[in-house]
């Protein structure tokens, strides 16, 4: 059983005697220059400056203009044509600026300095916001994934079978907190956000770890070059060196970071550009350093209370003495696991306000549009005309086309009485 088409009647001039449908010849494609004549009415000019355009004495304008491709139009329910309509010429409103609607709005626009803007929070406000509402849940949810980490790795045993575990577990923690300046800094946030985000793994732990990595390179630079020449060359005074190099990159690794994150550039790494983030707001800079640091240094101090236990230290702490002395060092790493969380928190929502407070005088790259002023022939002319040189004809408009005259038909009387004696 088969599917028949049967055509209709309106098929038939298209079939031929055999069965066939008709084929037509396809008719040669117009020329991309006249498609672009029809089109825009204009052919293409080839001279390239404003000498050539002068030296020849007569400018396209004087020609005749290129009639269009459609006819007349006419309305559709009354049958009467549509013609061009006239604008007036207001003398009150000569210049783009007396119209309201024409008013450039954007600063980069009119070349005005941005107005000062000023945070949703005040900086002196954040270390008690930190510990209320939204604020006071997302940071828990950090410190109960710090205590999850530190008994997977004091368990012995368990720290050989859940270390995929804590590998995925200690770079979310990290970037969490870069999430968190990035949040009350570029996004114009006033909260702590959860961690992980948006659930996004490249937005959300992959590119802050990225910055993490690559901040400690830039902010330890010089802490590594004296280590690599020591090593290599030793000489008095590396170590006081060595010392100083590493305190000078803790102050300043949250600024790398901080320019990192919110100005979307690498171009932006640089010492000059990272340190007009301190030249900005030098004393809330300060008091943002002193909380990651001693944030850090709570972390040190609080690594050095748990160590990793092995599988065979289930053993060896059998003794009441001995699991007696590993909660206590348990407990001492809490709590300064607790005072590291609140500080790396507080630090980085320091960070954010001064970016809401002063993002505009930040010496960044690539922050905001640039108006480029156009040097072609035409924007040339253009400027000529405008300033009424002689040398440059002004447009001519095309006269608008006059409407076609209406026929009058005579009336015929339809009575005898109606018609007119003479």
């Amino acid at each position: 059983m088969c599917l028949v088409t049967v055509p209709q009647l309106s098929d038939l001039p298209n079939l031929a005697e055999d069965g066939t449908f008709k084929m037509y010849e396809i008719g040669p494609a117009p020329s991309e220059l006249a498609q672009k004549v029809r089109t825009f009415s204009f052919s293409d000019d080839q001279r390239t400056d404003v000498d050539t355009f002068l030296s020849i004495g007569s400018s396209p304008d004087d020609a005749p203009p290129i009639p269009r491709g459609h006819g007349p139009r006419y309305d559709p329910e009354t049958g009467e044509r549509i013609l061009p309509v006239d604008l007036r010429d207001d003398p009150e409103i000569d210049t783009p600026q007396a119209i309201p609607m024409a008013t450039p709005v954007l600063g980069y626009s009119t070349g005005a300095a941005a107005p000062e803007v000023v945070a949703a929070i005040a900086w002196w406000q954040m270390p008690w916001r930190l510990v209320s509402g939204m604020n006071l849940f997302a940071v828990g949810f950090v410190f109960l994934a710090h205590l999850l980490v530190e008994g997977i790795l004091a368990i012995p045993g368990a720290n050989f079978l859940l270390s995929p575990f804590v590998l995925f577990l200690v770079p979310l923690i990290m970037a969490h907190y870069c999430n968190t300046m990035e949040d009350f800094g570029a996004n114009h946030r006033d909260r702590v956000p959860v961690m992980f985000r948006n659930g996004s793994v490249g937005e959300d732990l992959f590119r802050p770890v990225f910055y993490i990595f690559v901040s400690a390179l830039i902010a330890f630079a010089p802490l590594i070059a004296t280590l690599i020449i020591a090593a290599k060359y030793p000489f008095n005074g590396d170590g006081v060196l060595a010392n100083a190099f590493f305190w000078l990159g803790l102050v300043t690794y949250p600024a790398v970071i901080f320019t990192g994150l919110n100005s979307g550039a690498m171009e932006n790494l640089t010492p000059r550009r990272i340190l007009s983030v301190v030249r900005v707001a030098p004393m809330r800079y300060l008091w943002a350093a002193t909380a990651f640091v001693a944030a850090m240094v709570a972390y040190i101090l609080a690594l050095q209370h748990y160590t990793v236990a092995p599988a065979s230290a289930l053993a060896r702490a059998a003794g009441p003495v001995k699991l007696s002395g590993f909660f206590t060092d348990f407990g001492i790493a809490v709590a300064l696991q607790v005072a590291a969380i609140y500080l790396m928190h507080l630090a980085a929502a320091w960070m954010g306000l001064i970016y809401q407070s002063h993002y505009e005088k930040f010496n960044w790259v690539l922050q905001r549009h640039e108006k480029a002023v156009r040097t072609d022939t035409n924007a040339k002319l253009a400027d000529m005309r405008r300033s009424g040189d002689p040398r440059v004809r002004p447009v001519k408009q095309a006269p608008a086309a006059p409407p076609p005259p209406r026929a009058v038909l005579p009336i015929e009387p339809t009575s005898p009485s109606a018609r007119v004696a003479p």
